[in-house]
């Protein structure tokens, strides 16, 4: 064996050891019987979005092998507003083995819709296979799919354009510039295409004698030929008859808006930028008055009218929030029950809560109307957010009607219900009023149903006073009452219940009446939280008749607790109460040392035998007639009551 024969064994043995720098590329795929188009739906987003489709394309004028459409639109590639680009993870367009079959395409811009992308392969064949040699099987596989992929492409889109029946030749479009303005149709032969001017009927239609003007024109025949004169509109207390009355109506009942530019001409007429308000309003009541029309529609501000969508969906916070600074100091805003098909939604406002209000208004929900705090509130923003105003002396600010809390659930979002703010000097809430309304508790937040809080030293009189909190209403999670003012009535006819829900608010009631603040009343409440009532400061405090009931373990030191620790507490007097227990055996009421004058009679009370239900330190209490249910044990425990008598 010669030298040169021994190199050449070296060589391929050496060549077969060698690793493959070049791999080969993948086999071609099928082609799949379905469209080659790709749906998606965006919101507010750029992508990514697979093709989902093998594409062949050669070079890299990617444009020209797929179509890509928004919300119907063919978008072109290079869109200033919302063009695209189409990429491969695989590598470089250029260089990447085709067909590719995870094109990616990707919008330069953030947009929102539906989004289809449509193969659209531009034919081409810039080169062949070598002559005068076999064709490699994969070569032939993709040349050929190639070839069938654009078919397809062709096939779909056959579907989407108009079409003779076989056998029928349609022309082409006429030019553009002999259709500006008119309609596309055909001529006598029914295969070309025409454009054609508006068609003008040529039929006779035969009016009556004499009309007026403003009245309406009816047929007066089957056939369409005669007219006659259909009488006045009569509407709103207005016969719509001549001139001066049609555009008095046009204008106050604003069909055509009264800043307007243009005038009206023709059988109505109206001067241009012209208002007339001549329609009113005359109540059938005796007495009554006429008034403009728009003056009676304006009589309160309708929720509805500012966008507010109540459908236990979509988050309407910021149009209540604009009804609510529209609304006039003094003013009613209502939010109608026939303009709600669910709760109105309300997420976190700017601060911690939903929706604010700065000034005296009345805020009214019709029955079953109920305001819904989404999640975004968490357990520390509360839900409607009442702040005192300078002129709160003067007027009222009233909360009526409304369902605040989730309608479907044991418990809302949120830590308050209704808080009442006025711990800025000179903010006052007097005469405030909530009624009729279903405040639901909070969850794991200690938050109250009604939290009033005020500066003593900012505003000493108290801040909110001759209020009425919780007529006939039911509210959840308690009542607070922070350094407020004098002549605050809890009730009438209120309801607060123990939730028997775990990880629910159930904080009781806090009283803590500003430096010589007093004749707060308990009126008619049914009371039965685990809190308990807690008394920390006040003079002549009543609680007078209703009933206190305890449903499970008390967490507070009594169901009435005078512990007069912010400062002494002076007259209390609890009387014709029905008080129990169901479970336990509570303290129903406690008096501390620093309580003074603290009188109890006139109650009904399911006592135990085995314990007193009454612990009391102060030197001044007094028990009169009451009716205890069962005997036993002594009546009060601690310091002797001070004057018993009726039998105490």
């Amino acid at each position: 064996m010669n030298l040169i024969h021994r190199a050449i064994i070296a060589i391929a043995l050496i060549s077969g050891l060698s690793p493959a720098f070049a791999q080969a590329p993948p086999p071609v795929p099928g082609l799949p019987d379905t469209a080659r188009l790709t749906s998606y739906t965006l919101t507010a987003s750029t992508g990514p979005m697979p093709v989902n489709f093998a594409i062949y394309g050669d070079s890299t004028d990617f444009q020209d092998w797929v179509q890509v459409w928004l919300n119907g639109v063919n978008i072109a590639y290079n869109d200033p507003v919302a063009g695209w680009t189409l990429t491969s993870p695989t590598g470089q367009l250029a260089t990447i083995p085709r067909p590719i079959t995870d094109a990616v395409v990707n919008f330069n811009f953030v947009q929102t819709g539906t989004v289809q992308i449509v193969g659209a392969r531009r034919p081409r064949r810039v080169s062949q296979f070598p002559e005068n040699r076999g064709v490699a099987a994969r070569d032939l596989n993709q040349s050929t799919t190639d070839a069938v992929a654009m078919l397809r492409e062709l096939w779909d889109y056959r579907t989407r354009t108009l079409s003779a029946p076989p056998g029928q030749t349609v022309g082409s479009l006429p030019p553009a510039s002999g259709c500006s303005g008119q309609y596309l149709g055909f001529d006598s032969t029914g295969q070309n295409f025409a454009c054609l001017p508006g068609v003008v009927g040529g039929g006779t239609v035969v009016g009556p004698g004499s009309s007026a003007i403003g009245n309406l024109v009816l047929w007066n025949s089957l056939n369409g030929t005669f007219t006659k004169d259909g009488g006045p509109i009569t509407a709103f207390g207005l016969s719509w008859v001549g001139l001066a009355n049609v555009a008095a109506a046009w204008g106050t009942l604003g069909i055509v808006p009264c800043a307007q530019s243009e005038g009206l001409t023709g059988d109505v007429t109206k001067a241009a930028g012209s208002c007339v308000t001549a329609i009113s309003y005359t109540s059938s009541l005796t007495g009554g008055v006429s008034r403009p029309f728009r003056s009676k529609l304006g009589d309160a501000i309708e929720a509805a009218d500012f966008g507010v969508v109540c459908d236990g969906v979509t988050d309407t916070r910021v149009a209540l929030q604009q009804a609510i600074n529209s609304t006039p100091m003094g003013g009613t805003l209502r939010i109608s029950k026939q303009n709600t098909t669910g709760a109105c939604m309300v997420s976190k406002g700017a601060g911690a809560y939903a929706l604010l209000i700065t000034q005296p208004i009345r805020f009214v929900c019709d029955g079953g109307v109920a305001i819904q705090p989404t999640s975004a509130l968490g357990t520390s923003s509360s839900v409607l957010y009442v702040n005192g105003n300078p002129n709160g002396v003067v007027y009222q600010t009233i909360i009526e009607g409304c369902f605040i809390g989730n309608p479907g659930s044991a418990s809302r979002f949120g830590l308050h219900g209704i808080v009442f703010d006025t711990t800025t000097a000179g903010n006052y809430l007097r005469g405030t009023v909530v009624k009729n309304v279903f405040i639901q508790a909070g969850t794991s937040g200690s938050g109250y149903g009604i939290y009033c809080n005020n500066n003593g030293t900012n505003n000493p009189n108290g801040g909110i006073y001759a209020a009425t909190l919780g007529e006939t209403s039911f509210i959840q999670g308690g009542i607070f009452l922070g350094s407020s003012g004098d002549s605050i009535t809890i009730g009438p006819r209120a309801i607060v219940p123990q939730i028997g829900t775990t990880g629910i608010d159930n904080n009781g009631i806090y009283v803590s009446l500003v430096t010589g603040a007093g004749n707060l009343t308990f009126d008619n409440l049914n009371f039965s939280q685990a809190g308990g009532i807690v008394i920390d400061a006040g003079y002549n405090v009543v609680f007078d008749k209703g009933e206190y009931e305890l449903q499970s373990a008390l967490t507070g030191q009594a169901l009435i607790n005078v512990s007069a620790n912010v400062a002494t507490v002076t007259g209390v007097r609890i009387r014709n109460l029905q008080m129990q227990a169901t479970v336990g055996t509570p303290l129903f009421l406690k008096v501390s040392v620093n309580a003074q004058h603290i009188v109890f009679d006139g109650n009904a009370i399911a006592t135990p035998t085995s314990y007193s239900p009454i612990s009391n330190a102060s030197t001044t209490f007094q028990i009169g007639p009451n009716f205890w249910q069962v005997g036993g044990a002594a009546h009060v425990s601690g310091t002797a009551p001070a004057n018993t008598y009726g039998g105490g």
